[in-house]
C-alpha cells in the first residue's frame, strides 16, 4: 500500500500499534522496520510528522506560484 500510495504522489503513511504488537520481540521489530525503510530508499521518502505531511500536501493546492527563474547552465 505505501510503494502504490508514492508510485501515485499520494501521501503514504505507517500506522503502526507499536505498544501493542505482541509476539514480536524488541529486534525483531526493528528489522520489520529496516526492512520497510530498506525497500523504500529508492523513493528517497522524508519522515516527517503527519502534521508537517498534511501542511505540505495542503499546501500543494492552495498555493500559487508567481514567478519564477530557471538557469539552463546550472539546472537550477
Amino acid at each position: 500500500m505505501i510503494k502504490r500510495s508514492l508510485d501515485s504522489m499520494l501521501l503514504a503513511t505507517v500506522f503502526h500499534h507499536e505498544g501493542y504488537v505482541s509476539g514480536v520481540s524488541a529486534l525483531n521489530w526493528v528489522a520489520i522496520l529496516q526492512g520497510l525503510t530498506n525497500n523504500l530508499a529508492a523513493y528517497r521518502p522524508k519522515y516527517v510528522t503527519l502534521d508537517y505531511a498534511n501542511q505540505y500536501v495542503r499546501a500543494t493546492r492552495t498555493s500559487r506560484l508567481i514567478s519564477s527563474d530557471y538557469d539552463p547552465a546550472t539546472g537550477r
